[in-house]
């Protein structure tokens, strides 16, 4: 398994007086190629944040390789097995409409699938957007388990992106909110889903521990801290 950050710094206290906040997510784009197009949500603004989740899964050709798109930085990827899971963020200028078109170095093949989805958020520090980023989970059983994480500034939001294959669906855990949870079946199958938790003074989280899926699937979970304005 083969996992990278983005080395944000950690600058424990402080923060803003209002928590991140989840304005939009747009649709989820499936592919059995090694091209995708994820549209942006409604809403973007010029000074707000995007977060791209992508993953790819090849049943044939092995883990595929990102290249991190222009613009955007990345927070954190793992790959384990014959799939990869991402996470970026962009500051919006205000201009970006449409989708967003993402190259991968393998095509999904055999029963593989690549998805990608855009969320759209608001009250992102525009000096260091993230703080903490957790080392990712990844496992192939019936229970999702994010990591724990500490944040290092008051008022932050923890993200957690899962996202797997084959398509499965699971409870969000205590004390978690979900934003998203979506699969397809259009190109061989798989699931992503976002869940995120407020946390209002600096310190330990811990993992989001999700219910039972419906079945036992190959899953990964980035977990990373939202600093507020």
């Amino acid at each position: 398994m083969i996992v990278q950050s983005m080395p944000f710094p950690a600058v424990v206290g402080g923060g803003g007086s209002t928590v991140p906040t989840q304005l939009a997510v747009g649709g989820l784009a499936a592919s059995a190629t090694n091209v995708i197009s994820p549209g942006y949500p409604s809403g973007v603004q010029a000074g707000r944040y995007a977060i791209l989740h992508v993953h790819h899964f090849s049943a044939t050709a092995g883990a595929a390789t990102f290249t991190t798109p222009s613009g955007w930085s990345l927070i954190n990827e793992v790959t384990t097995g014959d799939w990869r899971a991402a996470a970026y963020i962009r500051k919006l200028d205000g201009t970006e409409a449409g989708s967003l078109t993402l190259t991968a170095s393998k095509s999904a093949s055999g029963s593989g699938i690549y998805l990608a989805i855009i969320s759209l958020w608001d009250g992102i520090n525009a000096t260091t957007p993230v703080g903490a980023s957790a080392t990712a989970a990844t496992g192939y059983n019936a229970v999702w388990t994010g990591s724990s994480i500490t944040t290092t500034v008051n008022n932050a939001c923890v993200v957690n992106l899962f996202a797997g294959w084959p398509l499965r669906t699971s409870a969000v855990g205590a004390g978690w909110t979900e934003l998203y949870q979506l699969n397809t079946t259009t190109a061989g199958d798989g699931w992503m889903a976002l869940t995120y938790r407020d946390q209002a003074t600096a310190g330990l989280v811990a993992a989001e521990a999700r219910g039972a899926e419906s079945g036992s699937s190959a899953w990964a979970s980035i977990t990373f801290e939202l600093r507020p304005v």
